[in-house]
């Protein structure tokens, strides 16, 4: 479908961050293709197509976490077993380990924002959130994100 392929990308971006397990990202994909391809004909051009798809993919990472197995902890939220790491893998390892952590429409809207430009009106429609809720929830995650991160945290100071 050529419409989708400009979000091919960031739509596979969003599921493996969402979801922590890159095995799943084609078959979640192919879930999202099937049902943005499915639902084109009630698309009614009120939100961006970008925006629409992108909620798509939410819902399927909702439906697919809903039929997995609960897992004591994210994927992510491991500590890395190889520790040599030059800086700029290990802060990449700190933020994916960070962002593990948050709840998942906390991490969401952090991916869609912060990583993928949305405006907070776009993020609103994409997750179905009153434009509040959006920024107050991403404020939320934006300082989870700050106090995990932080070297002070790391360190004990204070």
């Amino acid at each position: 479908m050529e419409l989708m392929a400009p979000h091919r990308s960031h739509l596979a971006a969003l599921i493996y961050r969402l979801l922590d397990d890159a095995s799943e990202v084609p078959d979640v994909l192919q879930e999202v293709y099937l049902s943005a391809y499915r639902g084109l004909a009630g698309y009614r051009g009120e939100a961006a197509f970008g925006t629409w798809v992108h909620r798509i993919a939410f819902n399927a990472c909702l439906r697919y976490r809903s039929r997995r197995p609960e897992v004591a902890e994210p994927a992510g939220a491991r500590e890395p077993t190889v520790t040599d790491h030059t800086d700029g893998t290990a802060a990449r390892l700190d933020l994916a380990v960070a962002l593990a952590g948050l709840p998942l429409d906390q991490r969401a809207l952090v991916l869609l924002v912060d990583r993928r430009g949305l405006s907070y009106q776009s993020a609103a429609e994409a997750l179905d959130l009153p434009l509040g809720t959006v920024s107050s929830r991403l404020a939320t995650a934006r300082a989870k994100l700050r106090r995990a991160l932080s070297p002070a945290d790391a360190a004990g100071e204070a």
